[in-house]
Parts: structure tokens; C-alpha cells; sequence
């Protein structure tokens, strides 16, 4: 059967759970917990669960499962039709570039904790979360499956050997998905549009002969989450991502501002893919005046335009800037066929509020008194 895809139920996000309807669930013969072979780009399987909020055509998966299928979107269509799986006898696991020496027995039962009953194939991508070791900056890794015996899945299970390689995986591995953004559906949907289509399908938009945006400005109070969902943008279409801080460009001599501006998409160009985050970027295109003695400002914005107008609508390449103060912002930049999307990023209301506790508190043991819509 076919599906589309659409994102699943958060609480189940990196749980290796795919939410189905009921109905469907029942026309393909499923069970809860029974396993599914999901075919896109690519294959992978997951352990089928209801959730009655889906549309019976639909099945819900988080960015790691999406990923894990060829970097399918949100909205593609894959098939779907029950598995039945068996036990891995061994399963061999690429770190990311990280040195575990010492701790493999840790590692080891970190998986088998996390990882007991699922279903796990070649060149999948998995994540685990674990205290700060020595020799670690992150307590979330991203880790893949490069190989699975004696065939390419099966499930992992207290008997299945666990073995470690020295093989790095892609330093792409994504980091952010959109299950990890709470409160944000609406600007998630914008976007979508506006970056996701024009970086994966930039032939829609030549057969159509509409230019897509080259900018996209993200405004609204600090804290409401512009930087979490530019990464989660960058993740989910599978594009490179160089973040800055605006205030980082600036620089007391003269003309060096300006080329650090240029350097930025030239690297951009040459390695796209890109999405270039610009942060505070209202404090390199201020309103130019009149009144600035040093032209600093006229110059950068200047700088700036001209690197916008040089950006081909073929070279995949979309520079996402972050404001506080629209209203400092050198209008000349908004106009079409520079920053011409706007998008505003409103804070949290009750109903967004809770949907991040519940997204920040999924792992944690809470007591039983404690009530997360109080809270909120």
C-alpha cells in the first residue's frame, strides 16, 4: 500500500515507531508493535503503532526515519507492507568521529537499552543520548548501521553482538528535525515552501519560470526559536548549513567587513546545496543614513546586495537571516528577488508551550503529580 508521508507523533519521535491510522492499519493486517517494511529512495523498517489524529492515507515518521528512507519530504509518497523480521546475530555500528576507548561496554549497553525489540538495516542512521564522557561535546550521537548479520536488517536483541567500527559516518548527519521544534507549525509550513521546494526541486520552479526566493527573513523576540528552525530547515532538505552572527562579520578595518561577507557565499557557492543563516543580520544591513560619517554601513549593505543579485536561481543556495528589529532593517533588502519572504515568529501561546514541555520532557522521569499543562 501506499502511503504519504507526514510527520509523526512527536512522544514517538527517535523511537523507531510509525504512526498509522487505525483503519489502515487494520487493511494491511497490522497489529501494535508488529514490524513494516517502508520502501522509498531507499529501504528501512519500523514498528507500527495507531494514531487516530493521522489521515487514513497517511503515515506519520520523524526526520530520522525520513532520512533514513533517501531523504524523503514531508508529503512523498512510499510503500508500505508488513515485515516479518528476525534476530540480528550481529550488528556493526560506525561512531562519529569520536574516540570511545574505554567505553565500549557503556556504548554497548546504551544500545541494547535503547535499541532491544527494534529493527535496525544497513546504512540506517540511529541516535542515542548518553551522559558527557571525557572524551565527548554532545550528549545526543548520531551513529549508522554499516552492517547487519547474517542479512542486511533484523532486530536487535540482548543476544545480537554489538560491534563498534573506526569507519566515520557522513559528517552530514543531521542533528535537528522538525519533531525537535515545538509550538512552530504554522512557520514550519511557510518555510517549507519557500526553502525546501526551491534546494530539492528547483526544476519546478524553471518549469513554472518562477524565480525561487533567494532570501528568507525570520523576525520575532529572541527565544522563540528562528535559530532551532534554521538548522531544521537545513536538516530536512538535506543541505549544507553555515550559520554566523552578524556582529562576528564586523570588523575595525576598513573593507575586511565586506569581504568576509563575500568569502561567506563563495563558500556557499561552493558547496551547495546551502543554507546560509544569517543571525542579527540587522547589524550588518542597518538603514542606511546619511548621518554615519564612515559609510560603514551604506558599504556592507551595498556588499550585500550585490552578492544577493549575483545568486543564480539554479545554485541551490538560500540565505535565511534572523532579526529582532524589522524595523532596522534597510528596506532595499526586502524588496522581491532579495529578503522578499518574510516570515514572523510569534512567542509561545498555552497549547505551544505545552507541546515544547512535552517534546523537552519525553525522556525524563517525571513524578506522577507533576501536571505539564499547569506548567504551561
Amino acid at each position: 500500500m501506499n502511503l504519504i508521508v507526514t510527520m509523526g507523533n512527536r512522544t514517538n519521535a527517535k523511537r523507531m515507531f510509525a504512526n498509522i491510522h487505525p483503519i489502515t492499519m487494520q487493511k494491511l493486517g497490522l497489529k501494535p508493535g508488529d514490524f513494516i517494511k517502508m520502501i522509498g529512495k531507499k529501504e528501512t523498517y519500523a514498528i507500527v503503532w495507531p494514531w487516530p489524529e493521522i489521515q487514513e492515507d497517511q503515515i506519520g515518521l520523524d526526520g530520522i526515519q525520513r532520512k533514513n528512507l533517501g531523504n524523503i519530504n514531508i508529503g512523498d509518497s512510499i510503500t508500505v507492507e508488513k515485515a516479518d523480521l528476525k534476530p540480528a546475530q550481529k550488528v556493526v555500528i560506525a561512531m562519529e568521529n569520536i574516540d570511545i576507548k574505554g567505553y565500549e561496554k557503556e556504548f554497548r549497553n546504551l544500545i541494547y537499552e535503547l535499541y532491544n525489540g527494534k529493527p535496525v538495516t544497513v546504512d540506517d542512521i540511529i541516535t542515542i543520548e548518553i551522559p558527557i564522557y571525557r572524551p565527548l561535546t554532545s550528549r545526543v550521537l548520531m551513529l549508522r548501521v554499516i552492517k547487519v548479520f547474517p542479512e542486511r536488517y533484523g532486530i536487535i536483541t540482548n543476544e545480537t553482538k554489538i560491534e563498534f567500527s573506526s569507519v566515520s559516518p557522513d559528517s552530514s548527519i543531521p542533528r535537528v528535525f522538525y519533531e525537535d521544534i515545538g509550538g512552530l507549525d504554522d512557520a514550519i509550513r511557510k518555510i517549507r515552501e519557500m526553502v525546501e521546494l526551491p534546494i530539492k526541486h528547483p526544476e519546478l520552479f524553471q518549469r513554472l519560470g518562477i524565480n525561487p526566493p533567494k532570501g528568507v527573513l525570520l523576525y520575532g523576540p529572541p527565544g522563540t526559536g528562528k535559530t532551532l528552525l534554521a538548522k531544521a530547515v537545513a536538516t530536512e532538505a538535506n543541505a549544507n548549513f553555515i550559520a554566523i552572527n552578524g556582529p562576528e562579520i564586523l570588523s575595525k578595518w576598513v573593507g575586511e567587513s565586506e569581504r568576509a561577507i563575500r568569502e561567506l557565499l563563495k563558500k556557499a557557492r561552493q558547496n551547495s546545496p546551502t543554507v546560509v543563516f544569517i543571525d542579527e543580520i540587522d547589524s550588518i544591513a542597518p538603514k542606511r543614513s546619511e548621518d554615519d560619517p564612515t559609510r560603514v554601513g551604506e558599504r556592507l549593505v551595498s556588499t550585500l546586495l550585490t552578492e544577493l543579485d549575483g545568486i543564480k536561481s539554479n545554485r541551490k543556495i538560500l540565505i535565511l537571516g534572523a532579526t529582532n528589529r524589522l524595523d532596522m532593517i534597510d528596506p532595499a533588502l526586502l524588496r522581491p528577488g532579495r529578503f522578499d519572504r518574510v516570515i514572523e515568529i510569534k512567542p509561545p501561546n498555552k497549547e505551544d508551550r505545552l507541546e515544547i514541555l512535552k517534546i523537552h520532557t519525553k525522556k525524563m522521569p517525571l513524578d506522577e503529580d507533576v501536571n505539564l499543562e499547569q506548567i504551561a
